[in-house]
């Protein structure tokens, strides 16, 4: 299987410029890179074409369309099986990670796999230490994993109506719901993920309360979907508290639940709940990851 690498960057170019020498080192033959600017007012697109010329397939883009837009358009043009749909701010150290990646696809039930990274000098994405044989998980951090091209635009791809945050965790669910999991990968080394000091954190907030009513909203069965609501407003409203951050929380929360009442009148993001089972599994997997053998079971339709 082919492996191709997309990368959405905006105003980072010294991020890239990491990422992309590590990039050089992969093992992995005919591995397509490809990189969208995102209207960067740096020396991004500039450093690019000067240091790897038509090693790395350049997407210009007039205006700035944000990370989930620029996402599905790079993998729309991809030409690879595997798509690493990764950010400008890391790093893959060894040399054989896409490659190792790329094998685990060979598997007819994995959808996505979850790549192990280190933050902060925390290894995550990974199971512990004393579990043995696969596993697998709710989700995956884009910066760190890979996922079937068809089985990605056959799903519609990211939703962009988040426009940033939960995109991820959207997309995996509605794979569980079509009998594909979220493995973690098993590599030789790690990737490194070098998170930007600089958020701002009331749109961070905003977006996460948002995106989260708005994914409950979307992929919860009914019987589910009043009991987590009120679970996700109050863990909102805690986290505002806690934080004393509230006008990010509270107006994320406000639009989250006006995004419901929108898609009643056919606009933005309308109800398409999962199956039940994998709802369950779903909520399990989001705990502590689980066994393949035991997922699978989980998500066959009875």
């Amino acid at each position: 299987m082919k492996p191709s690498i997309v990368i959405a960057t905006y105003n980072r170019s010294s991020d890239l410029k990491r990422c992309l020498d590590s990039l050089m080192n992969q093992t992995a033959p005919d591995l397509e890179i490809i990189v969208i600017d995102d209207a960067s007012p740096d020396d991004t697109v500039e450093m690019v074409r000067r240091r790897y010329g038509d090693r790395v397939r350049l997407i210009e883009s007039e205006t700035n369309q944000g990370s989930i837009k620029n996402r599905n358009r790079g993998a729309r043009l991809a030409q690879g099986d595997v798509l690493f749909l990764i950010d400008d701010d890391t790093e893959f150290p060894g040399p054989d990670t896409v490659s190792e990646v790329t094998r685990e696809f060979e598997k007819p039930y994995v959808g996505a796999l979850a790549i192990p990274y280190y933050q902060d000098g925390e290894l995550r994405q990974s199971a512990t230490e004393t579990s043995e044989g696969e596993h697998a998980v709710a989700s995956y951090i884009g910066c760190a994993s890979a996922i079937r091209r068809d089985l990605f635009l056959s799903l519609g791809g990211y939703e962009e109506f988040f426009h940033h945050q939960v995109e991820e965790d959207d997309l995996s669910i509605r794979m569980l719901n079509q009998g594909k999991i979220v493995q973690i990968a098993r590599v030789s080394d790690p990737m490194m993920h070098y998170e930007s000091p600089t958020r701002n954190f009331q749109r961070w907030d905003y977006l996460g309360r948002r995106n989260s009513i708005l994914y409950i909203w979307k992929n919860a069965p009914l019987s589910f979907l009043l009991p987590n609501l009120l679970a996700t407003t109050v863990r909102g409203l805690t986290h505002a508290v806690k934080l004393r951050r509230f006008k990010g929380n509270l107006t994320g929360l406000a639009a989250g639940y006006g995004g419901m009442v929108a898609s009643l009148f056919g606009k933005g993001c309308s109800r398409k709940p999962v199956r039940r089972a994998v709802y369950l599994a779903t909520l399990k997997l989001r705990k502590t990851p689980m066994p393949v053998a035991w997922t699978r079971e989980r998500i066959e339709p009875r």
